[in-house]
């Protein structure tokens, strides 16, 4: 075992035993070159991991002319290896090539509806979103190309959210999310073929009882409400339809609030922000935002988090804050009737106690901020929007109250 971690040709050899053996070698080489790696790297030795990705284009290549199922699991073996560690010198060029070459086996694969190792799958599909990332930290716009403008690659991701094996539903979601988050930040780069993630989908997947698939899942929902591009490569869908019900909006506004007081706090209040946003103009009930806004839960939710709020970790629930007072000023909700129409043709009251009991606990949260020094740019931009939000808002605030918001403000904008 030592000369295999310190050993070149032992290791290059392990190498080529992976590509051509049978299961039950590979197997046995996985788990030498697997320590080997580590320790190279740990070392500080970069030569063993970049040899690996250079070998793992010209496998690529064979496979997508001529393959057997034994070549496709090895491929996924080597594949596997490569998801360990990125070389340090990783060019472009050559990330663009093995994410050229992945993408036509990750579409042929599924083309051909054969039976394709699972660990092949989730290693490709990992192996891909790390050319993603790396491409980004390269300024290369050209693999975030190649994925959104392949239809059937899109189409893999899609079917990955709702697999059986949560590792590869956990890498789908998280690989959906970041192509509409890359491609909303390029802007140009249209989907001419974007896929339609249903309603039932995401609340499923919010469902699911592993932790890391419900993370992507709260960041995939983010994302999908706040896609701006014309032509995205995924789309929230309704029933078929892009104009999602009122129904579904109010079960997944529910959904969220309940996972607040959860282990997902932060991503939740994101997304109940984003949808208060997307609910302004991309819904079709007149009311809806404002019967999401109001409700008593959220209120609640509100009062319990403000004891918790902290210059590290609130920057989600100040952008929600935001987004709330900003629904409250656009309905201009104190020259409102007492009742709003809800989704169910039904009435309910306003709780104007419960509303203005709420506005002033955010009113002493925002004064309570005294040393925004710890705050990054980003935050401290959301509750100077907050301050000025509670000021317009034409909340019967008192006027020693009104006095110590202004004056707050000018205190941190003079800062």
């Amino acid at each position: 075992m030592d000369i295999i971690l310190t050993n070149n040709d032992a290791s290059y050899c392990l190498m080529e035993l992976i590509q051509t053996s049978n299961f039950q070698v590979v197997k046995r080489a996985m788990k030498i070159l697997h320590d080997a790696v580590l320790y190279r790297v740990k070392e500080g030795n970069s030569e063993l991991i970049q040899t690996l990705w250079d070998i793992i284009p010209q496998a690529l290549a064979r496979l997508n002319t001529f393959h057997t199922s034994l070549q496709v699991a090895n491929v996924g073996a080597l594949l596997q290896l490569a998801c360990l560690t990125i070389p340090t010198n990783l060019s472009a060029s050559a990330v663009v090539r093995a994410s050229y070459l992945l993408t036509r086996v990750l579409v042929r694969q599924s083309t051909l509806n054969t039976d394709t190792p699972l660990t092949f799958y989730k290693a490709a599909i990992h192996h891909a979103f790390i050319l993603l990332l790396k491409s980004v930290e390269l300024h290369d716009k050209r693999t975030l190309s190649i994925y959104v403008s392949e239809q059937k690659f899109l189409e893999v991701l899609h079917t990955g959210i709702a697999s059986k094996h949560p590792e590869i539903r956990s890498i789908s979601t998280y690989f959906l999310s970041h192509l509409l988050h890359y491609q909303s930040e390029q802007g140009y780069l249209d989907c001419d073929n974007s896929i339609a993630i249903e309603s039932k989908e995401i609340l499923q997947l919010l469902k699911d009882d592993d932790m890391d698939v419900v993370t992507g899942s709260l960041q995939l929902l983010f994302n999908l409400l706040q896609s701006k591009v014309a032509s995205p490569v995924a789309r929230l869908t309704d029933k078929g339809h892009d104009t999602v019900s009122s129904e579904f909006l109010q079960t997944l506004f529910i959904k969220l609030q309940s996972m607040c007081a959860k282990n997902f706090s932060e991503a939740s209040w994101r997304c109940l922000g984003a949808i208060l946003s997307a609910s302004a103009s991309n819904f079709a009930e007149q009311n809806i935002q404002l019967h999401l806004a109001t409700q008593p839960w959220i209120y609640f939710l509100i009062r319990v988090k403000r004891c918790t709020v902290s210059a590290s970790g609130s920057h989600y629930f100040l952008y929600f804050i935001s987004q709330w007072l900003q629904c409250l000023r656009s309905r201009n909700i104190s020259n409102r009737s007492s009742t709003v129409r809800v989704v169910f043709k039904k009435e309910r009251a306003l709780c104007p106690n419960l509303l203005s009991e709420t506005l002033s606990v955010v009113v002493t949260m925002m004064l309570n901020f005294t040393d925004l020094g710890s705050f990054s740019n980003g935050t401290k931009q959301l509750v100077l929007q907050i301050m000025c939000l509670l000021l317009e808002n034409e909340v019967d605030l008192p006027e020693k109250t009104s006095e110590a918001i202004r004056h707050r403000l000018e205190v941190i904008q003079s800062s």
